[in-house]
Parts: C-alpha cells; sequence; structure tokens
C-alpha cells in the first residue's frame, strides 16, 4: 500500500518552506531521520507524529492519508469482497445456475451485483463501519 504519510510530508516541509534539516533540529532528531521519513523508508514514533502536526500546523489525518482513504474505501471493500475466496465461490456458482436458467450477461451481472451488496452488508454488520 502507498505510503501517505511520506508523499504527505514532503509536500507539507515544501510548501511551508522548511528543510528536512530545520525540522530535525526542532524535533531534536538526526537529519537522516527526517530524510528516512520522507522517502518512506521508516516512521515516525506517534511522539514524533504529534509534535510534526503541531509544528506543521497539520490535521493528523490529512497528514497520514486518511481522508484519501476514506474516498477510496468503496473500491477497497470491493476489492476485499471480491476477492473472498467465499464470494468468488458463490459467484462462480450463481453464474453457472444463470447460464443453465438461460439468462442473459446483463441479468447475471444484476444479479452479482445483488450478492455482492448482500456480502457488503454481511461485513458492515460484522465490523460495524458506515455505508
Amino acid at each position: 500500500m502507498y505510503n501517505y504519510f511520506a508523499g504527505n510530508f514532503t509536500e507539507l516541509l515544501r510548501v511551508k518552506g522548511i528543510s528536512q534539516k530545520q525540522l530535525a533540529e526542532l524535533l531534536g532528531v538526526r537529519p537522516s531521520t527526517v530524510n528516512q521519513w520522507a522517502k518512506g523508508k521508516r516512521e515516525p514514533s506517534f511522539c514524533d507524529l504529534v509534535k510534526i502536526t503541531t509544528l506543521l500546523n497539520v490535521d493528523f489525518n490529512e497528514l497520514m492519508g486518511q481522508y484519501i482513504c476514506q474516498r477510496n474505501k468503496q473500491a477497497i471493500l470491493r476489492d476485499i469482497i471480491g476477492n473472498s475466496p467465499e464470494f468468488q465461490k458463490e459467484q462462480a456458482e450463481l453464474q453457472n445456475r444463470m447460464y443453465k436458467e438461460g439468462k442473459d450477461a446483463f441479468a447475471s451481472a444484476k444479479a452479482c451485483e445483488e450478492l455482492y451488496q448482500k456480502k457488503y452488508e454481511e461485513y458492515k454488520a460484522i465490523f460495524g463501519f458506515e455505508s
């Protein structure tokens, strides 16, 4: 998965005109540590994250890429459910049954989407996420 922190962190430093060396001095860490954060080779501790968000005056969730992930939530869930062996088995059985019944591709696609929505509701009930 893409390291949103590294990209966001690097961009914030650039926009605010703060060098990695300056930030390292303010945080009391080595410049090489800040460089590794910026390159995504290391991640800061929680305490350092709090300091970074305070110094850069940025929301923690924004820095960590939470909003981007939230926008992609439906695509991520579709991928998780779609790659589930249980779902794939049920979908294959449904498609075979639809084929044997002489249903067209549109009807089959609609039935598969309904199956996905059923699985989505099951996941929603288990994990308690919002629509």
